[in-house]
């Protein structure tokens, strides 16, 4: 798969550097991956926009994994581990698969 690089928005939200198939989205939408770097950095926005009946969190854990955990309309939460690629020789993360990502 051929990814380039691109600045992406969450939902019109932020600014953040990553990669992406652009012959590939989800709705419409674009589907990036992202250093750790900006994990963190998506992580902290994701947090400003959380809304208080359905919370997300993106989680970067000790061992290199990152984890999305979402809110069911019920309240019980479940996380999904986030897949990564390798581009350029760093591994990079698909945070927000099914998110509203923007090409900016």
């Amino acid at each position: 798969m051929q990814y380039q690089r691109a600045t992406f928005s969450l939902s019109g939200e932020g600014c953040f550097e990553g990669w992406h198939n652009p012959d590939y989205s989800w709705n419409g939408f674009a589907v990036p991956y992202f250093a750790m770097s900006e994990v963190e950095n998506i992580g902290c926005l994701v947090e400003r926009m959380n809304s208080t009946d359905q919370p997300s969190w993106v989680l970067p854990l000790a061992d290199g994994l990152v984890v999305v955990r979402e809110t069911n309309v019920d309240g019980s939460t479940y996380d999904t581990q986030c897949p990564t690629v390798e581009v350029g020789g760093e591994v990079v993360f698909l945070v927000g698969d099914g998110w509203c990502w923007e090409v900016c």
